[in-house]
């Protein structure tokens, strides 16, 4: 009895001290809002799951699409899409894509792949490149009142350039073949092009594309490895203006390098 009286006495004395010297918080630090942000751990992450309704009908704006080339050459690009298709005015479609279909040795036959919508279908899956030589790697734009323009690089190696196609109506007729080289002195090879025109009649060229890596056998132009180069031209090729130009931001003052399809309008 006296053991559980003299219990009973400490702890009454401690409670009392506890109140007596309970520590009182300001009132300028009791208003201050702390936000926390809560993280979940992954595995307690929802799984987000779509439950399917068999009974939903296709909509009204169902997706279709048609077959408009073959190729076995399958790298389109390195990085970014090319300007591989362009819609005219009057509503037709021209595209163009990497074709290769000998696979061996090295698609020979590797060049620019051309089909055109003439508002109604497509026409017949080509069988051949349009250029003249081994290349890859185009753009197509609208080029005068009523035709159209391709460019692509050759994969012949140092020393080539690109080569352009046009005729003056689309879709059909022969094509006008020219080749476009690099700047002089050892740059000539330039490669993975992109272009566009504008104009009222689509008759300014406009042109970007790099010059070739050391690792192919190019060289640094000015501290870069490789560099992106800017030209165009108001007269369907004949001249340029300007010509090979390092557009601002693009220099080795902002990149050591601008490689292969890192870029497109």
């Amino acid at each position: 009895m006296k053991r559980f009286l003299l219990l009973l006495t400490v702890l009454g004395i401690t409670f009392s001290g506890i109140s007596q010297n309970r520590t009182l918080i300001p009132k300028d630090l009791r208003d201050i809002v702390i936000e926390k942000e809560h993280v979940m751990d992954i595995a307690d992450m929802p799984v987000f799951l779509n439950t399917l309704n068999p009974t939903t009908k296709a909509g009204a704006f169902e997706q279709s699409e048609d077959h408009i080339g073959t190729t076995q050459y399958d790298l389109q690009s390195n990085t970014a899409l090319g300007n591989r298709i362009t819609l005219f005015d009057d509503g037709t479609i021209a595209a163009v894509w990497t074709q290769g279909i000998e696979s061996s040795p090295s698609f020979p036959d590797r060049g620019t792949g051309y089909n055109y919508w003439d508002g109604t279908a497509w026409g017949p899956i080509p069988t051949t490149r349009i250029e003249s030589d081994r290349g890859g790697w185009p753009s197509v734009a609208p080029f005068g009142e009523d035709g159209e323009i391709v460019v692509d690089h050759i994969a012949g190696g140092v020393g080539t350039g690109l080569l352009f196609n046009h005729r003056a109506t689309k879709g059909t007729g022969a094509w006008t073949e020219f080749n476009f080289q690099g700047p002089a002195g050892g740059w000539e090879t330039i490669t993975w092009p992109r272009m566009v025109t504008s104009g009222v009649n689509n008759d300014v060229i406009h042109l970007i594309h790099t010059t070739y890596p050391v690792a192919n056998g190019g060289q640094i132009y000015n501290g870069m490895d490789p560099a992106l180069l800017y030209s165009r031209s108001a007269d369907g090729g004949a001249t340029w203006d300007p010509l090979h130009a390092q557009l601002p931001g693009t220099t080795i003052d902002f990149y050591k390098d601008i490689s292969a399809d890192e870029y497109t309008w």
